[in-house]
Parts: C-alpha cells; structure tokens; sequence
C-alpha cells in the first residue's frame, strides 16, 4: 500500500469528526426570563440550524467562534526483513475547525435542548 493511500485515509477518517451532529449544553445566565445555550457544530451553518431548532420562536447572538485545532499524527512504520531494519513513520499535520455559538432565548417551559 502506497504512504500517500495511508495518509490520505488517515486523513479521511480525522475529517469524520468534522460531519458529526451540533451539541447543545445550556449555559445558567443571571437574567432568570431567557434561557442560554453554548452550540458547537463543524459549520457555522449547522450552529444557526440549531439555534433555530433550540429556539423555534427567535433568539439572540451573545456570541460567536471560530477555532481551529492542530495536532500531528504519524503514519504506520515499516520493517525491512532483509535489512533487519525498522523504518519510522512519516509525521502528518491534520486541522479541525470547530464553531460555536452561544444564544439566549425567551424561557417557554416547552423548549428542550435537541
């Protein structure tokens, strides 16, 4: 198998993280009539479809992030049994971008977090 199929399927699978569902954690605000929630999803059109959601009758930007994290990762190493040699593996930089969004709404006792 070719080192560029390796890394690209590495690749690959760190980008699944990226397509997974928004989550919503509710945050305690000091003014008792709205509810808060901090939103993180992989786009910042998925945060606006689920500040929607969480809040169907309108809600307000409190704020609104952008981060993107690095982390470097490695690819398998190979044994050479002729030579009796071990061959490290090639080190890779993989990105996520993450954003959130936190919002306060108007307090309905019907709306729960989805």
């Amino acid at each position: 198998m070719s080192k560029h199929l390796i890394v690209l399927g590495a690749l690959a699978l760190s980008g699944c993280a990226l397509l997974s569902p928004p989550t919503v954690t509710p945050v305690h605000l000091a003014d008792a009539s709205q509810h808060g929630f901090y939103i993180e999803c992989s786009s910042m059109a998925a945060c606006f479809q689920q500040a929607n959601q969480t809040c169907p009758q309108g809600y307000q930007e409190t704020d609104r992030r952008q981060q993107t994290l690095y982390s470097t990762q490695y690819t398998t190493g190979s044994y050479d049994e002729k030579k009796k040699l071990y061959k490290a593996g090639k080190p890779y930089r993989v990105a996520n971008t993450v954003h959130s969004l936190t919002i306060q709404c108007p307090k309905d006792l019907s709306i729960t977090p989805r």
